[in-house]
């Protein structure tokens, strides 16, 4: 039984992958294990891959039919569910922190929590970027609803920033064919947690990319997003809770609106969140249109 295994979903990603493998072999434990689903590659990732394979390590290569990131994470999953204790995920093109590990262990040791939440470094190839602030404790807390209401608040949903029991998986995977996968499943795996301990430090560089989804948004995303928001909602009991994620979601709509290239389509986007959000349209770009000066001058300013 490893004490943690590490899901790392790679898809024609060879510029990257050599630095991404060694990131987790400069700190490798007996008790941890890296798994790699090549999901499809057509490049030489898989190449590079197998050349890390050796019985001196703990490092695993899944190969199969390209279906996507959420299809790749889940085919881990399915991996390491009855070997592991613990489960994170980690993406081809970003790179582990040299104590990576090491903090994952010493919380084990204070803590039994059922996620571990940690913070990310965002990175290009000018160098370090912003900081994404995913921790909301900074101990171990039991999940009530003032710490749901505040992880719901903070709305950073990245898979990659935590580490999972991998019990909270027996029932849960990640939504296949939609965008936005971390957004579906996060907020349901703490739902089902009883205990989280934060580490509150950077653990995980992210590199950014023009080709992200939040940098090529698409009118279906709205769709992806009503769905989890629908879905998380009607897990919801108090009405507390439900409008801090209401007004959540409305920004949430409103940076995808900025994204979405085809002006024509901003006007069918505000239309499908209207209907989501129970909104008059005219409203709707009201708030929008004020949303989005504010959102230029402070691009400007910055």
């Amino acid at each position: 039984m490893f004490k943690l295994s590490i899901i790392l979903a790679a898809y024609n990603v060879e510029q990257y992958i050599d630095e991404a493998i060694e990131s987790y072999l400069d700190q490798e434990k007996d008790w941890s294990q890296l798994i790699i689903v090549n999901d499809g590659s057509t490049d030489s990732t898989k190449c590079k891959i197998e050349k890390y394979i050796t019985a001196k390590n703990n490092i695993v290569i899944l190969n199969k039919i390209n279906g996507g990131l959420s299809s790749a994470r889940n085919y881990g999953i399915e991996y390491a569910l009855d070997n592991s204790e613990y489960i994170s995920f980690f993406d081809g093109d970003d790179i582990l922190t040299n104590d990576y590990l090491s903090s994952f262990f010493s919380s084990v040791s204070k803590s039994d929590a059922d996620i571990i939440e940690f913070n990310l470094q965002r990175f290009n190839n000018l160098g370090l970027q912003s900081k994404v602030k995913v921790c909301c404790v900074s101990q171990e807390e039991q999940i009530t609803e003032n710490i749901f209401s505040t992880i719901v608040s903070n709305y950073k949903w990245h898979s990659c920033a935590r580490f999972y029991k991998s019990k909270l998986f027996y029932n849960l995977r990640f939504s296949l064919g939609r965008r936005y996968e971390d957004m579906l499943l996060t907020p349901h795996l703490y739902l089902q947690s009883k205990k989280i301990f934060g580490l509150n430090k950077e653990l995980y560089l992210y590199r950014t990319n023009e080709n992200s989804i939040t940098k090529t948004a698409k009118l279906s995303d709205i769709d992806d997003v009503s769905y989890g928001y629908n879905i998380l909602k009607d897990k919801i009991e108090t009405s507390k809770l439900r409008r801090i994620l209401y007004l959540r979601v409305i920004k949430h709509y409103f940076s995808i609106l900025l994204n979405i290239p085809k002006r024509g389509e901003v006007k069918l986007a505000q239309e499908k969140i209207a209907v989501s959000l129970n909104l008059n349209i005219i409203f709707l770009r009201c708030i929008y249109f004020i949303y989005e000066v504010v959102f230029k001058l402070k691009k400007f300013k910055g």
